[in-house]
Order: structure tokens, then C-alpha cells, then sequence
């Protein structure tokens, strides 16, 4: 892979507002063979290299609400390319993990979302780096 890298939460996202897409704060590093993760300024990936790209992020959720619906986005440039959504049958911690094969321009950014239906504005993202994530590798 000439670029891979993965960026996580390392800071827990509180009290999401519920039917509001949230762009998760991603502020810690795994690896950036590419120089492309932003974590600490714009918590994005900042795409360098134009190609085709595998993209994987997982959002972590607590404090969840019985039979309410949440979802993890994945954003290009301001746009949402890719999402999954889970509604959860008790009130436990859950993970929703989206991916996606996608053609990026240089220039262009990746953002994880996540959004929240819990009517109450009160679940959050989990902080951890196997919790909440996004990462990416160019395949060609």
C-alpha cells in the first residue's frame, strides 16, 4: 500500500443530539504510512494521492437506548458515500462498523459520522482505539 493509515477517538463524545449527524472527533493516531491522517487539527483523513481506497471505521455507542436506531457515516468531501445502521434491542454497548471501496480525488477528505435516533440526546461515541475508528489503504 503506498498510503494506509487508522485514526481513532481517544476522547469520549458525549450526549450526541439525537437525528443529528455528529462528525466524530477522531484525535489520536495508529499508523500513517501516507502523512494523510489529521487527528489532531481537523479530524479527517486529508487524501494525497489520487486512487481507489478501502475505507473501515467502526463507532462505538454507550449508554444506548432500547429500541432506538443508531448509525456510523462515512463522509467524502461533505458527503455521505456509505452507512450502517443498527437499532438495539436492550439498553447495552454496541458497535455500528460501516466500509466501503471507493474512487478519491487528491485533495478530497474522509470523516466519519454518527448519528443517534434515541429521542433523548443523552448515547455516546466510545473513546478507545478498538472502540471508534477510521481507516483506509489505497488499493491502486
Amino acid at each position: 500500500f503506498s498510503s494506509a493509515g487508522r485514526i481513532y477517538l481517544n476522547t469520549q463524545q458525549s450526549n450526541l443530539t439525537s437525528g443529528s449527524a455528529t462528525k466524530v472527533l477522531l484525535d489520536a493516531e495508529s499508523f500513517d504510512s501516507g502523512g494523510e491522517g489529521d487527528p489532531n487539527t481537523n479530524n479527517q483523513v486529508d487524501i494525497t494521492d489520487t486512487g481507489t481506497y478501502v475505507i473501515i471505521a467502526n463507532v462505538g455507542w454507550e449508554n444506548m437506548v432500547v429500541d432506538k436506531t443508531y448509525r456510523s457515516q462515512i463522509y467524502v468531501n461533505g458527503a455521505e458515500i456509505a452507512k450502517y445502521s443498527t437499532q438495539t434491542p436492550v439498553a447495552s454497548d454496541s458497535d455500528t462498523s460501516v466500509s466501503v471501496i471507493a474512487s478519491i480525488t487528491a485533495g478530497q477528505k474522509i470523516e466519519l459520522y454518527a448519528t443517534s435516533f434515541d429521542d433523548a440526546s443523552t448515547s455516546d461515541v466510545a473513546a478507545g482505539a478498538t472502540r471508534t475508528y477510521l481507516s483506509w489503504a489505497r488499493l491502486a
